[in-house]
């Protein structure tokens, strides 16, 4: 037997196993079902499971969030400096739009994240 085949049948037997214990966590790749309907045991790892997920998801909202925040200040910042070095806008009024995107940033940040 090829050392490939015997990669092969760890992976399979390690992807075996990981169903198996999630589908006692009552997690299987057609359906989830609830807390309730799995067994005591195994419902506070579960529960756990669903914790993790959800921070996860959180996680993913917020880096997602700053990404996007740090993409229009850089952009906006870079126009103010353009428009000041080419004399079309004064610095007080650089200086006031700066101030100014930087509390609407700011304020749109506090929205609730959407997962």
């Amino acid at each position: 037997m090829k050392l490939i085949n015997h990669v092969l049948d760890i992976r399979r037997l390690i992807q075996q196993a990981f169903d198996n214990r999630f589908s006692r966590m009552g997690l299987r790749k057609e359906a989830a079902t609830t807390v309730e309907q799995i067994p005591v045991e195994h419902q506070e790892k579960r529960r756990k499971l669903d914790e993790l997920i959800t921070l996860r998801k959180i996680s993913t909202a917020l880096t997602r969030r700053i990404r996007r925040n740090y993409r229009t200040i850089v952009g906006f910042n870079t126009g103010l400096i353009v428009l000041g070095v080419a004399g079309v806008i004064q610095p007080t009024t650089s200086a006031l739009m700066h101030n100014t995107s930087t509390l609407a940033i700011g304020l749109h940040s506090m929205k609730d994240l959407v997962l």
